[in-house]
């Protein structure tokens, strides 16, 4: 009996996957549809839950009575199975988990540990100059510490894998009364800024970061000490970061996003289980039901036998064939009949209730299915033999087919991943750093009061800053302040 259940169970998840298959799932989780500038601030489209049993329950009833075959009952255990429907978001949920983790970074909850580094232009005008001697601060303003907990995560952290464009522009006009007239040559300092910033930064999965700054800065100003009057100030950084022991390598950086491939398998596998376990369950109640309906009629049968006894004994006794005191023999094997008749119907109707349980979303708050009687349709069948393969190749089919033990394989696996980052972090920081900066600068020439003028080199607008940047050259003359 448990083998021919062992088949029955493989054959309906058989037809039961395959019907599966050929139907299109259901959306439970709708991405939001919009261009990509406002997209990831909206959120995703989740269907409301569905409370009430679907219509194939009520469509096969007839009468007040439920007709069920074995197909019937999986089918709707399946779509009225609430369990099952929560679970159907486990997946959907860890691949969402694995992109987040394909774009890089620390854990969420963990301090991000890759910096992002800009650079301004120093020496433009008056203050730049100023700043750029020493003889100014620069200004800026300093953090403050935070008091906050920080959660750290084991290992390395890996890089951010998503390009990062960041763009910074800034528009000023700004008064500085002069104590110092020398230089400025005016008492108030009047000045127009445009300053454009970019960065542009991509993580390796090797454990390293490429950054590329283009700065361009404007400078309208009222010094007629100024030699470049407006000027611009262009400036392009490459800069390049790696590790070479702690964070180094693939394997290490990637071990979060072969961990959570594993575990959209492992969703899966766990929907596969709970699916498994559900169409067993159906399976197990409707043979259950199947038998006690085939019980309740053989004892019916046999009352009907013991009726007919006795009423055979009454005849006989009427006629003085037998003695009055086998009466009481055939009147206690109809009791007898009787009670077991009484107990076999109690036993159809709490499989039944259990059956419907299992078929209802909402168990037996529907009145229609408390009431229903069910009628399975199908019937044991005992096969002539059993044609089943060797104990040996049922292990091996079990070992490779179960979801638990699917499940025991991905997290031993996962555990090995995770070791490598551990064993990584302990290693000392060794780190190497490329960087080449490169300025350029251009402006309106402005002759003097003593008749000296910029560097012929630098004469330009915003057209000739770019050859003065790429070009490499540093002719900075000490007589140019722009």
């Amino acid at each position: 009996m448990r083998t021919r259940k062992i088949v029955a169970l493989l054959l309906a998840w058989s037809c039961i996957s395959s019907q599966l298959m050929a139907q299109e799932p259901p959306k439970y989780v709708e991405r939001p549809h919009a261009p990509i500038f406002w997209r990831p601030y909206l959120h995703a489209d989740v269907a409301p839950a569905r409370l009430k049993n679907t219509n194939r329950l009520h469509e096969l009833m007839r009468a007040g009575k439920l007709y069920l075959t074995l197909q019937d009952a999986i089918a709707i255990a399946i779509e009225n199975n609430l369990d099952l429907e929560v679970a159907r978001y486990g997946p959907v949920s860890a691949e969402w988990s694995l992109e987040r983790l394909q774009a890089g970074g620390a854990l969420p909850g963990v301090t991000g540990g890759n910096a992002i580094a800009n650079q301004v232009a120093s020496g433009q005008g008056v203050t730049g100059s100023q700043v750029t001697s020493g003889l100014a601060s620069g200004g800026g303003g300093g953090g403050g510490g935070g008091t906050n907990a920080l959660v750290s995560q084991v290992g390395p952290i890996t890089p951010n894998l998503d390009p990062v464009f960041q763009n910074g522009t800034a528009f000023s006009h700004s008064t500085f009364p002069q104590a110092n007239t020398v230089q400025s040559q005016t008492n108030a300092l009047i000045d127009t800024r445009h300053t454009y910033t970019n960065l542009f930064q991509e993580g390796l999965l090797s454990g390293g970061t490429v950054q590329l700054v283009a700065n361009e800065f404007y400078l309208k100003e009222n010094a007629p000490s100024n030699y470049l009057n407006p000027s611009v100030a262009p400036l392009v950084q490459v800069l390049i970061r790696h590790n070479f022991l702690q964070g180094f390598g693939i394997g290490v950086n990637s071990r979060f996003i072969r961990v959570a491939e594993n575990q959209v398998v492992a969703s899966h596998e766990t929907f596969r289980s709970q699916l498994i376990n559900t169409i067993a369950t159906v399976i197990n109640l409707y043979w259950d039901l199947v038998t006690d309906d085939e019980d309740l009629k053989v004892r019916q049968i046999t009352l009907d036998a013991s009726n007919k006894f006795l009423d055979d004994t009454q005849k006989q006794i009427s006629l003085g064939v037998i003695a009055k005191v086998e009466l009481f023999r055939a009147e206690s094997d109809v009791s007898t009949r009787t009670q077991e008749l009484a107990i076999s119907e109690s036993t159809v109707r709490q499989q039944e209730v259990l059956l419907k349980n299992a078929l209802s979303r909402n168990g037996l708050e529907d009145p229609l299915v408390d009431a229903a009687e069910v009628v399975p349709l199908d019937h044991i069948e005992v096969p002539a033999k059993d044609d089943l393969p060797g104990l040996r190749d049922l292990v091996a089919r079990a070992l490779a087919h179960r979801p638990d033990v699917a499940l025991n394989k991905i997290s031993d696996e996962n555990a090995e991943i995770s070791a490598k980052g551990t064993a990584n972090g302990v290693l000392p920081f060794l780190q190497g750093l490329a960087l080449t900066t490169d300025h350029g600068l251009a402006g309106d020439p402005v002759t003097a009061s003593n008749g000296a003028t910029a560097d012929p080199y630098y004469v330009g607008g915003i057209g000739n800053a770019p050859s003065t940047l790429l070009s490499h050259s540093r002719r900075w003359d000490r007589n140019v302040r722009g």
